[in-house]
């Protein structure tokens, strides 16, 4: 494994479109949160990392499910407010926020690991560190990455792409089968790749 921080200028971007309201709309996480929980039937009160967290509202929604969640995310202005209330209280006994370069090693595990419209915004050239990084803290994890681009680098405050990494449903394939991971299933459309997959952490 290794660890790099990504440019200042990535964060910095993504602090600025966090800044967007109507970035903050649609949370596609949300949408996958039930479906997660049908394939990896997590036993109540499991350790879920979400892994890219964004707005923190499919964490959050696993947390009001009976689960302990940890948010990850590098851009310490990304939670929706009524979440960022909540998260660590008492000592985020239930629910965290660890503001992270996911480039890094964090010091933090589960068997359950929920990264959904995240890797398509990591930079080509990182995306296997950040794959072995979390494939390395989360043993079971679901995937959930777009195939197209972004709409909103058309937008006039950011007026450039979001999605860095767009790989068809095969390139992704194979980045996990170089990991001798067990994908016990995964599915394809036109927008996005589906993967829920184990690896063992010590084969890394």
């Amino acid at each position: 494994m290794s660890g790099k921080t990504r440019s200042k200028h990535e964060r910095d971007k993504y602090v600025r479109v966090w800044e967007i309201p109507n970035y903050r709309e649609i949370s596609p996480g949300e949408g996958h949160v039930d479906g997660f929980l049908e394939i990896a039937n997590p036993p109540d009160g499991s350790h879920i990392i979400d892994w890219g967290c964004g707005t923190g509202v499919a964490g959050f929604k696993l947390y009001n499910k009976g689960y302990d969640v940890t948010l990850v995310d590098f851009a310490y202005n990304c939670l929706m407010d009524d979440i960022k209330s909540q998260v660590n209280i008492d000592g985020g006994k239930r629910l965290r926020f660890i503001e992270e370069d996911i480039n890094n090693e964090i010091p933090i595990e589960s068997i359950y690991g929920f990264c959904t419209d995240f890797m398509e915004h990591v930079p080509e050239d990182e995306v296997d560190t950040i794959l072995d990084n979390i494939l390395s803290r989360s043993e079971q994890v679901y995937f959930n990455i777009s195939l197209v681009e972004d709409n909103f680098r058309l937008n006039k405050d950011i007026n450039e792409p979001l999605h860095l990494t767009v790989k068809p449903y095969g390139w992704w394939l194979n980045k996990f089968i170089d990991r001798d991971c067990v994908i016990h299933i995964s599915r394809k459309n036109t927008a996005y790749a589906m993967f829920y997959l184990t690896k063992d952490r010590k084969e890394l």
